[in-house]
């Protein structure tokens, strides 16, 4: 799916993108809670900081939405698969539920 979404090139259908997004923000919202408890649960931990900016930026990208035209909508399914790639390399214990 991650793949799908970076894969380089002209854009997908629309309609694919709806569901690529849809898939996106479906994960994206599983491994949000499982990162954001373990930042809550390891207060002392190094890179802490930088980690709960991210996690606060992407639970705005989640709230963007595609927009109306196809090139906007493929940046956005573009952004939410890295924010997804980067929490399953924070929760890889998430990744296989």
């Amino acid at each position: 799916m991650i793949g799908r979404a970076l894969r380089p090139g002209p854009p997908p259908p629309y309609d694919e993108l709806v569901v690529l997004e849809q898939t996106l923000l479906h994960v994206i919202g599983r491994l949000w809670a499982a990162a954001h408890e373990a930042e809550r649960r390891g207060p002392g931990t190094p890179g802490r900081e930088p980690r709960r900016a991210r996690l606060e930026a992407i639970r705005y990208q989640t709230a963007v939405g595609l927009g109306d035209g196809l090139m906007s909508a493929q940046l956005q399914v573009r952004a939410l698969a890295r924010e997804c790639q980067w929490l399953l390399d924070q929760c890889p214990a998430e990744a296989g539920r």
